[in-house]
This record gives C-alpha cells, sequence and structure tokens, in this order.
C-alpha cells in the first residue's frame, strides 16, 4: 500500500509545517512497511527533504497562488494526480499519525478518517458567496467526512478530485476562493475539501468507509495537538 504526504507552502513562511511533527508519522509510516510518496512545492521540500521517501514530485509548484487562501486545493491536486499513479493510495496529513496498519474495505468507493454528524461543517456552508453552484452541491448533506486520513478506489477519486478541481477552479469562483474578505484560516479550505466531499458523495450515492466508527477516539490514531502533548483522539480541524 502506498502512503501519500502532501505540502503547498504558497504564504511567505511555513509555520504551520515546522510545528508540525511530520518526523513521528513518516517514521511509523514506513516502520508498518508502506512506500510513503511526497507531493510538495520546493519550500515544502526544504524542510522536508531529509526523510525516508520512496519518491518525491514537485507538481504543487505549479498552483497558482492566488489560491493560497484555500490552501487544501494543494491536497485536492494531490488526490487527482495520485490517483493516476497509483491504483489505491492512502492521503496522510501530516499531524496525522497511524501506529497499526490501516484495514481498508476495497468494496467501499472511500476510506475517510471518521464522519460527522455535528453542527461543524454545516458552518462552513458558503454557497450564497459562489457564482458557480454545481449540481452536487445544491444540497446540503447530514454527514460529513473528516479526510485527515482520505483515499481508497484510485478511479472513485480520480472523478471526485476532478470535480472538485473544476469547482474550485471555476473562473466565476474565483473571487470567493481568492478573496481575504471571507478568510477566517478554514472557511474556504474546509468548504473546498470536507463540504464539497461530503456533498459529492451524498449526491451520487457513493459508498464512503470510515476508520472511526465514531468520533469517541482510538488508540490506533494520533494527532499532534502541541509540540510537547500528543492527544489520542480525532481532532475537528
Amino acid at each position: 500500500m502506498n502512503i501519500i504526504y502532501s505540502s503547498w507552502s504558497p504564504f511567505n513562511n511555513n509555520i504551520r509545517l515546522e510545528n508540525t511533527n511530520f518526523k513521528r508519522s513518516i517514521n511509523y509510516s514506513k516502520k508498518l512497511g508502506y512506500k510513503v510518496h511526497l507531493f510538495c512545492c520546493n519550500k515544502s521540500y526544504d524542510i522536508l527533504k531529509d526523510e525516508p521517501w520512496d519518491s518525491v514530485h514537485f507538481d504543487l509548484e505549479k498552483l497558482n497562488k492566488e489560491y493560497k487562501l484555500t490552501w487544501s486545493l494543494g491536497k485536492i491536486m494531490t488526490y487527482f494526480l495520485a490517483s493516476q499513479m497509483f491504483d489505491n493510495f492512502i492521503h496522510l496529513d501530516l499531524d496525522m499519525t497511524i501506529f497499526k496498519p490501516l484495514e481498508i474495505n476495497n468494496d467501499f468507493d472511500f476510506t475517510v478518517f471518521y464522519k460527522d454528524d455535528s453542527i461543524y461543517y454545516k458552518e462552513y456552508n458558503k454557497k450564497q458567496f459562489l457564482d458557480y453552484i454545481p449540481n452536487e452541491i445544491s444540497i446540503t448533506p447530514e454527514i460529513f467526512y473528516n479526510m485527515a486520513i482520505f483515499g481508497g478506489n484510485s478511479k472513485s477519486i480520480y472523478d471526485y478530485s476532478q470535480k472538485s478541481l473544476d469547482f474550485i477552479l471555476a473562473e466565476k469562483n474565483k473571487k470567493f476562493f481568492c478573496n481575504k474578505e471571507y478568510f477566517n484560516t478554514f472557511d474556504q479550505s474546509i468548504f473546498a475539501e470536507q463540504f464539497y466531499f461530503s456533498s459529492y458523495v451524498d449526491y451520487n450515492k457513493l459508498n464512503v468507509n470510515t476508520i472511526l466508527l465514531n468520533t469517541a477516539g482510538s488508540p490506533q490514531f494520533s494527532i499532534e495537538i502541541d509540540d510537547k502533548k500528543d492527544i489520542v483522539l480525532h481532532s475537528k480541524k
């Protein structure tokens, strides 16, 4: 199995990456026998270059930095590129560490970290600011998916990520995804990734496998909370 990591650093600094315990995540993935691959830009590679990568791809260097406020664009582009290189794969956020092998059910279209029916993700419905609304987000889903772990069938991932990129990069939506007026760290990025994906799955009636069956946490996973303490539970991000 291939584990994919991605890092796009369109800002002038790399504070978010530098404060992430990425070494632990990558090293545990290698210990579990996975091949680890990096999709990145040049700035991110300067920090990540000493890790034991099986391959490195610099495709994110080509992304338009006008979209830097929608920083999840780097992940979504990685999904799209990796789906054309690997038959199946799992993408891990760099602040996500797995301590046991992931159990992937190939009968599902996608595998994600966990699902959530709370109000949290509904707050990121920003359709009122868009000029182009594709059919798949014409409704608001009741279930949302956290994508700190994301992967599955590459054909399904390719179809989803291509549609997602078309949505984000549509000229009519540029004024939202590139506009500081709407930026509060998460709004554009969560709407572009988790909200769109959850809507896409619901609209197309696709099957999603969740690593966690509920949001009570699991000793198999750890999210970096700060540089001193690890809390073994899910993180709403």
